[in-house]
């Protein structure tokens, strides 16, 4: 749902408005691109500085048009106004085949895309040793930093890629550049935001890793939140505590098997930890769809996960549970192009099949996600693909109108939304704070403003 791929990202970069010859690189389509080169220079550029190795890298169907580019004699080292390279692409997909050959033709291997990681770096962020042994040698400068303040080390060390993190040293990787981090106090001892959106917590929780969803405990002693373990392949639920004044190091919540975990919600009683997971609800199931489980606050832990059953969820992917405190719970179900907000009111206690939201909220022809509802039922923010936004998904807000109804969905505005994508909302335990995740800085994020624009928002007609 939230993932960002290579050639998703390339298409982004304007690929729809390529010349013929890009066009025909991008598509692997040799013969034509071998008329189209005909007497013109092999690193012809098109409108933004690219050059058709560049698309052939980037995209997915040209394998033939990067082998024949680069028989033809293209220049490896050529990128384009943003700072994009063939190292860089073939690094982010792990193509070894690719890095093998532009190694082979003395590529620049301490290049560095527009949020400072060089090939070394992408190949540790990714967990890839293999890639890392190619991507080393005695012009590599393994000590590198990127616009995060890490080394590869610093990577490979935090995320506990053990075998990169031995091979790092052996090359001679710089102790002394590991940072420890030390983090006391309320909110992991962080400035405080005001009207200005601040990255939360970063290099312990806001990594270069695949990072969103922050939910404090009502203690204010426990912090959670998403992330994809590139060292066992999934999303998990991970867990931040004080322990002796200190936060711990984020760990993955340890009552969980192998499946996938994520977009945990904590009721504001603290009683209740709702979450989505992919599984199995019986042994004999064969499709592993994401579903909503819900787990209950027993002393210092979590009692056994418990499936919020088949009239909740529906029999594709259900996402990002949130509940108000007369137990009203919202979410996103994955059913169909055009996805909608649904609710489910609490009876007897138990669920009730969800209603989806009206016009005013869902809108015409948009994908919506990840909806929070306020703790007393007032506002509901979410992210949406619509028209009118910023660039990539934006979060809306919503306000319950004195009748009950709601008023039409109002984009955020600028100072939330960014170009790309912006989700996961959330609040602090005491309404002071709004958390949401963002993908400015190439991965995906936490930031958190105070909680006043949300009023602002209400009182700006």
């Amino acid at each position: 749902m939230k993932h960002i791929f290579v050639v998703a990202l390339f298409i982004g970069y304007g690929i729809l408005n390529a010349q013929s010859i890009h066009r025909s690189a991008c598509n692997g389509d040799v013969k034509r691109l071998d008329s189209l080169l005909a007497g013109k220079d092999v690193n012809v550029l098109d409108e933004n500085g690219r050059t058709p190795l560049l698309y052939a890298t980037g995209c997915r169907n040209g394998e033939k048009a990067f082998y024949y580019l680069i028989a033809k004699g293209a220049d490896v080292n050529i990128g384009d106004k943003g700072g994009l390279l063939p190292i860089l692409f073939a690094t982010q997909s792990q193509n070894e085949k690719y890095i093998d050959t532009l190694l082979a033709h003395q590529v620049n291997v301490n290049v560095t895309d527009i949020f400072g990681n060089s090939p070394l770096q992408l190949a540790v962020i990714r967990g890839n040793l293999s890639l890392v042994k190619k991507l080393i040698d005695n012009k590599t400068d393994v000590d590198a930093i990127n616009n995060r303040g890490n080394t590869a080390l610093e990577i490979a060390v935090r995320e506990e890629f053990d075998s990169i993190t031995e091979f790092l040293l052996y090359k001679g990787a710089d102790k002394k550049k590991l940072r420890k981090f030390t983090l006391k106090g309320k909110y992991l001892g962080q400035k405080e935001p005001k009207l200005k959106p601040i990255m939360f917590a970063p290099n312990f929780v806001s990594t270069e890793n695949y990072i969103h969803t922050a939910v404090f405990h009502p203690n204010e002693r426990e912090l959670y939140f998403t992330a994809s373990l590139r060292k066992i392949r999934t999303e998990a639920i991970m867990v931040s505590k004080i322990k002796n004044g200190v936060w711990t190091k984020p760990k993955r919540l340890d009552i969980f098997g192998d499946t996938k975990e994520f977009d945990s919600f904590i009721t504001q009683d603290g009683k209740k930890l709702f979450y989505c997971s992919n599984k199995k609800v019986r042994e004999t199931d064969t499709i592993q769809n994401a579903d909503i489980w819900m787990m209950e606050r027993k002393g210092n832990s979590w009692g056994k996960p418990i499936h919020l059953g088949n009239e909740v969820n529906s029999p594709k992917n259900d996402w990002f549970p949130s509940v108000s405190n007369k137990g009203m719970l919202v979410f996103s179900p994955s059913i169909g192009r055009e996805a909608k907000i649904v609710y489910s009111t609490l009876k007897d206690g138990v669920y009730q099949k969800p209603i989806a939201y009206g016009k005013n909220v869902n809108g015409e022809n948009a994908y919506n996600y990840d909806p929070l509802i306020s703790p007393d039922e007032s506002f509901l923010i979410f992210s949406s693909r619509r028209e009118g936004g910023f660039g990539g998904a934006d979060l809306y807000i919503c306000f319950k109108k004195e009748d009950g109804t709601w008023t039409e969905a109002k984009n955020m505005g600028e100072t939330i939304n960014s170009k790309t994508a912006d989700y996961a909302p959330s609040l602090s335990p005491d309404g002071k704070y709004f958390f949401f995740t963002s993908n400015v800085m190439g991965s995906s994020d936490i930031y958190w403003i105070s909680s006043e624009i949300i009023q602002n928002l209400r009182n700006d007609k």
